[in-house]
């Protein structure tokens, strides 16, 4: 019998206006109305959280990569280094 939504509805006013009288249905849709605005305001909030997260999330992840790819350069110019150093000690052996 109650298949729908709009059915239920119907019902739901029936019911108030038998129950309730007339001049609390305005009460309850200004009660309604402002429980909508404050899961709206949450909602609103949660998503700003979440892109807050997800922005903080890519910065962390570029500066990872970015520490990665200074650490990639200081290796080699280390590996540079030490081969220069070889090569120096090994015309020093010749040398003397």
């Amino acid at each position: 019998m109650l298949d729908s939504l709009w059915d239920w509805l119907i019902f739901i006013a029936v019911v108030l206006v038998l129950f309730g009288g007339a001049n609390k249905i305005p009460e309850l849709a200004r009660g309604l109305g402002r429980a909508m605005g404050e899961f709206r305001k949450g909602q609103a909030e949660v998503e700003k959280e979440i892109r807050a997260m997800m922005n903080q999330e890519q910065k962390t992840e570029q500066t990872s990569k970015d520490n990665t790819q200074n650490d990639s350069k200081y290796q080699q110019k280390i590996a540079e280094l030490e081969a220069e150093i070889s090569r120096l000690k090994q015309e020093l052996k010749k040398s003397a």
